[in-house]
């Protein structure tokens, strides 16, 4: 994966997935990868934005987790970004997606987490993975977004999985403007 990724490797920050190896991504791509808190994070200052990853994985489980400990990582990195506005990347949504098995192996503790954006109108975004389907919602000011998979999509809405096998992979871009505002596909 990393020669596929060429130059393209000096820009790449990763966060692990609950099927990722942690210690394996850190080998692969050391210039990529923060530990932090025992955990693979990122924090990129980038002109008028801060954008921060989390790592949620629980090794062996589907289902997420952030810790106290991180979450005490992540109040620091947002009292040091000063006026930037905040992006947030993290593998498991804090929000339920409306999917009932997906939502059964969520964040565990996403209370935790949106209270802390709640407190902080400078988090634009929250950008996850996890459920292989495009979704959006607001938390105060915060958009809360997931997006599709590379691999396989799962239909949306529904109480079982259910794959989608008209689906494309999917992928999401972001831009982003000096006064907070964002553009994403």
């Amino acid at each position: 994966v990393r020669q596929t990724l060429g130059d393209r490797v000096s820009r790449l920050r990763i966060i692990p997935g609950n099927h990722d190896n942690r210690d394996g991504l850190v080998t692969a791509f050391p210039e990529s990868c923060c530990r932090v808190c025992d955990r693979v994070n990122f924090v990129i200052k980038q002109d008028s934005w801060r954008l921060i990853g989390l790592d949620s994985q629980i090794p062996g489980e589907v289902a997420g987790q952030l810790s106290d400990e991180q979450l005490g990582w992540f109040r620091e990195q947002l009292a040091e970004s000063g006026n930037r506005h905040v992006g947030v990347f993290v593998h498991h949504p804090p929000v339920e997606v409306g999917s009932l098995w997906l939502d059964a192996i969520g964040m565990r503790d996403a209370e935790a987490l949106l209270s802390i954006v709640t407190e902080h109108p400078k988090i634009r975004f929250i950008s996850s993975g996890h459920v292989h389907q495009e979704f959006r919602t607001e938390i105060g000011s915060t958009t809360v977004l997931t997006t599709p998979a590379v691999g396989p999509q799962f239909r949306p809405g529904t109480d079982e999985i259910q794959i989608q096998l008209d689906a494309p992979p999917g992928f999401r871009v972001f831009d982003l403007a000096d006064d907070g505002s964002f553009l994403t596909t």
